[in-house]
């Protein structure tokens, strides 16, 4: 009977070993989105890990369009992701280009993305504001 456990024994650290790398370690993406001239801005950001569901830093409102669940960001953002690979899409207004990219977290994973405007309404003369439906008002 002994050696049976023992048997039983080695097997289960066996088991146990291998196993060991399936469980992802916790990693921290710092993001900072900027605009062209380099300042951090408010974006709406969503991260999905490869095969999980989207994350949300604690604190942070939280947006949920369809089954992805987006955050508000000032501008920097720390998000508690597993190691992988993550999705991550930042979007801010009609004005900016969307992003769309993989990043590969390990550990700590300082990020900056900079979002660039396919169009400047003001520059071409038209007045928009927060909270207005519209920017046909021409200055």
């Amino acid at each position: 009977m002994p050696v049976f456990l023992l048997l039983a024994s080695y097997l289960s650290l066996m088991l146990l070993t291998a196993a060991a790398p399936l469980v992802s370690r916790a990693g921290v993406l710092e993001l900072t989105v900027t605009d062209e001239s380099g300042e951090p801005v408010p974006c709406r950001v969503l991260v999905r890990p490869r095969g999980g569901d989207c994350v949300v830093p604690a604190g942070a409102t939280e947006l949920a369009i369809g089954p992805d669940r987006w955050f508000v960001s000032s501008g920097r953002s720390a998000i508690a992701v597993p190691d992988g690979k993550a999705l991550l899409r930042i979007e801010r207004g009609l004005e900016f280009r969307r992003i769309k990219q993989d990043v590969e977290v390990a550990g700590t994973t300082p990020r900056t993305v900079t979002l660039q405007r396919w169009i400047n309404i003001k520059r071409r003369g038209y007045r928009c504001e927060i909270g207005r439906a519209s920017c046909r008002e021409r200055v």
